[in-house]
């Protein structure tokens, strides 16, 4: 019983770190994208102007 229960508890805080690195990942790749898109953008509006 207690090497289920250490599975467990074990099992579900490698989850919650997975989620949290995913998320982690996630921000720092959406933000490189979006500051990527931004300075198209910038020179998309300089080359109309």
């Amino acid at each position: 019983m207690l090497i289920i229960t250490l599975f467990y508890t074990y099992s579900r805080s490698a989850v919650l770190g997975l989620i949290v690195a995913s998320a982690l990942v996630a921000i720092y790749h959406g933000r490189t994208i979006l500051s990527k898109h931004r300075k198209t953008f910038l020179l998309q509006q300089v080359s109309y102007q």
